[in-house]
This record gives C-alpha cells, sequence and structure tokens, in this order.
C-alpha cells in the first residue's frame, strides 16, 4: 500500500464517518446511518429521562447503581460521539478550508458542539464526582434535545 492509497481510505473512512453522524444520509449505507443516529436519539431522550426521574428520591434509593451505570455508559457513547465527529467533520467542504486544524476548530465553535461539549464536561464532572452538585446542570441535558430537533427536520 502507498501512502496515497492509505491517505485515500482514510479520507473516505472520515466522509463514512460524518455521514453516520450527520443530520445527511448516508449514501452508502442508509440502514446503518439510521440506526446509529436513532440510537444516539434513544440515548440523548433515555438520559434526560432519567435525569428526570434521579429527581425523586424514592426512586433513587433503589436504582441509584443502576442510574450510575448508565452515566458512565452515556459518557462513554457521548464522548467517542462527539470525538468522532471532530475527527471527520474535515471530510465536508464547510469545514476543510485552512487545513484540518482550523476546521475542526470551526467544527467545535458551532452552536450545537459547544453544546455537546458543555455537556460532556458536566456528565464527566458528576460522574468523578469533581463537581460537588451546588450547580445544577441538567439543563445542559435537555439542550440536546436540540439536536434531536436539528435531525428530526
Amino acid at each position: 500500500l502507498s501512502w496515497v492509497s492509505l491517505s485515500n481510505r482514510a479520507a473516505a473512512l472520515k466522509k463514512h464517518v460524518w455521514t453516520l453522524f450527520s443530520e445527511e444520509d448516508g449514501p452508502d449505507l442508509p440502514l446503518v446511518n439510521s440506526i446509529v443516529q436513532g440510537f444516539i436519539m434513544a440515548m440523548i431522550i433515555l438520559n434526560i429521562l432519567i435525569d428526570i426521574i434521579q429527581t425523586d428520591s424514592t426512586i433513587m434509593l433503589g436504582w441509584n447503581g443502576w442510574f450510575s451505570k448508565f452515566d458512565v455508559f452515556a459518557a462513554v457513547i457521548f464522548s467517542a460521539e462527539y470525538g468522532l465527529r471532530v475527527w471527520s467533520c474535515v471530510s465536508i467542504e464547510a469545514y476543510c478550508e485552512g487545513g484540518p486544524l482550523w476546521g475542526r476548530v470551526r467544527f467545535c465553535t458551532t452552536m450545537l458542539s459547544l453544546l455537546d461539549l458543555a455537556n460532556l464536561i458536566g456528565l464527566w464532572l458528576s460522574i468523578t464526582s469533581l463537581f460537588d452538585g451546588t450547580l445544577n446542570l441538567s439543563f445542559l441535558r435537555a439542550m440536546r434535545l436540540m439536536r434531536v430537533f436539528a435531525v428530526s427536520h
């Protein structure tokens, strides 16, 4: 394999990953694209519902361990999704101008990306107990519904 061949394969992989996580219809595997987007939307909705359920102390007594495990699972999934979006964003025209670094910076400074990053930081802080809970960050999870509404249009 030559460097050119590897570079072309990497570019094709980035484009494929981008279509899996974007609102665009994936020309190669529309079913896989729909499944991935549906899974991410379901994770967002489930994460918000669990956040609401956690406000009831009687439910928390019996389910706190499960909720904690789900938070870790969700943080890993959302972190992987965010990382793959940042990595693959340079495969489209809007973010490839000026080179990969500046394209990724432009992508990371979009409203939805900043919202996702703030949500990830809040989620990881609450999981690692570095956040004392004096400020309620659950509104950040609710803001992820913007992604659901954006994808559904």
